[in-house]
């Protein structure tokens, strides 16, 4: 059994070393590939995590954020048809989402342990939002 496995074990690191060393153009492009360090990539939106304060109002959260006025009218008004901006709640946890350039991608507000409210922006360009219940 044991000069079986030798065998075997041996068949494998030729077979290993052979490989190594073939011409293969392939494999050769794959392993210069492999420098073994991380590529840094600049990110592409800035995230902002905050927890709802006492006596605060969706309006007064993007305007503590410097949304723009017309802008966060624009995100409110998605809101209302799917949930009521006055229940908002001290202590419930929300999140904006800012592209590169500036503008509003995603609002996400917790509601309670079984949902959460999300706001899209619909076209970057345009800032029209789509709202649910998640």
């Amino acid at each position: 059994m044991f000069k079986r496995l030798t065998k075997l074990h041996l068949l494998m690191v030729g077979v290993v070393l052979t490989a190594a060393c073939s011409d293969n153009a392939e494999l050769a492009h794959v392993t210069r590939v492999s420098s073994g360090t991380d590529i840094f990539l600049r990110s592409d939106s800035r995230l902002i995590k905050g927890v709802v304060p006492r006596r605060a109002t969706l309006a007064g959260i993007f305007n503590e954020h410097e949304l723009e006025g017309g802008l966060a009218t624009r995100v409110i008004e998605a809101v209302r048809p799917v949930f009521d901006p006055r229940r908002i709640r001290a202590g419930n946890a929300y999140q904006l989402v800012f592209a590169a350039d500036g503008s509003l991608r995603r609002f996400e507000y917790h509601v309670d342990n079984d949902q959460f409210l999300q706001v899209r922006n619909r076209t970057e360009t345009a800032n029209t939002f789509d709202a649910e219940l998640v």
